[in-house]
C-alpha cells in the first residue's frame, strides 16, 4: 500500500470515529406569551439553542448548558427569558 493510500484510510477511519462522537445539543420549547403556537429552537446559532460538545466521560451537562444559556441572555433563570416567550423546557438530542 502506497504511502498516499495509507493517508488515505487513516483520514477515512477518523471522519467515521467522529461521525459517532456527536455533540450533545440542547433546545428550549417555548410558548409565545401571546398565545401563538408553540414551538422549539433547531438551529446551532439560534440564541435559544446550546451546543455543548460531549465529553470522553459521558453526555454533556444539562447544568452547563442552563449556565451559558442564562448568561447568553443575562437572566437569572433560565425561564425568564425573553419578554414575548414563556420557556416550558430543555431537552437535548
Amino acid at each position: 500500500m502506497s504511502r498516499h493510500n495509507s493517508r488515505k484510510e487513516e483520514d477515512k477511519r477518523f471522519a467515521m470515529e467522529r461521525k459517532r462522537e456527536k455533540d450533545t445539543v440542547y433546545f428550549l420549547e417555548f410558548t409565545p406569551k401571546n398565545g401563538g403556537a408553540a414551538g422549539y429552537s433547531t438551529l446551532l446559532d439560534n440564541p435559544w439553542c446550546v451546543r455543548l460538545w460531549k465529553n470522553s466521560m459521558g453526555d454533556a451537562d444539562l447544568k452547563e448548558a442552563i449556565r451559558t444559556f442564562e448568561t447568553r441572555h443575562g437572566v437569572d433563570l433560565w425561564t425568564e427569558v425573553a419578554s414575548g416567550y414563556k420557556v416550558n423546557s430543555f431537552w437535548y438530542s
